[in-house]
């Protein structure tokens, strides 16, 4: 990975890479107890603490703050349409036709600790829409760049059953018949981010799904 990191670009183009691992570098140097491990730490934690402050939840700050999210063998990941999101392919060989994770799904099934009442999260291809399925009904949820997209469960009777549950997680009805969780977001100058965790959010909804029976 890190061979990648700074090879496989132009020498201008690693600039900030340089200067972001160069202030790392002299940080560590600096550092009393001279361990790494505790530096990193030192270093997430602030970075965490002002993106909380500012409640500036981008997808940075969620592989910062879940290691779950950061445990793909390559630490390559791919998004929509080549930019890094809240939709990420967490590759485990350098090819997106091998078996991955969706980081944020994954961190979502993990603090629900349902376990195995949802179908543990492994995807194979990029073009697929990724579900984090329930097992008993079917039903499930997707990460979307505002929120989650939701999926009812395959008895078409439980529907309306379904979605009065999702209601009270503040969910919204599209115009195309979808079901939505939106997070809410606000622009820090570079587009919408989440304003609140959507893995705290999404594990919730997942609970509450799995206690109705879904």
């Amino acid at each position: 990975m890190w061979r990648y990191l700074l090879t496989d670009a132009t020498h201008e183009s690693l600039s900030a890479t340089r200067a972001v691992l160069g202030d790392f570098l002299a940080g560590l140097a600096r550092a009393t107890s001279g361990d790494a491990g505790e530096y990193c730490k030192a270093v997430m934690d602030a970075w965490l603490a002002a993106r909380e402050e500012s409640s500036a939840f981008d997808w940075r700050y969620y592989l910062v703050k879940y290691p779950s999210m950061r445990g793909g063998e390559t630490g390559i990941y791919y998004g929509v349409d080549g930019r890094l999101g809240y939709s990420l392919c967490m590759l485990r060989t350098k090819r997106l036709s091998g078996y991955y994770r969706d980081p944020v799904l994954l961190e979502v099934w993990r603090a629900s600790e349902v376990g195995d009442r949802v179908q543990d999260p492994w995807f194979r291809f990029e073009t697929d829409p990724r579900w984090l399925r329930l097992e008993r009904s079917g039903a499930g949820l997707r990460s979307t760049s505002e929120g989650f997209e939701l999926r009812g469960p395959d008895d078409d009777n439980r529907r309306s059953t379904f979605i009065g549950l999702c209601s009270q997680h503040q969910t919204v009805v599209s115009a195309g018949g979808s079901i939505v969780l939106r997070i809410p977001q606000h622009d820090h100058g570079n587009g919408p981010i989440d304003s609140t965790d959507r893995v705290v959010v999404g594990a919730a909804l997942l609970r509450a799904l799995v206690k109705a029976g879904f």
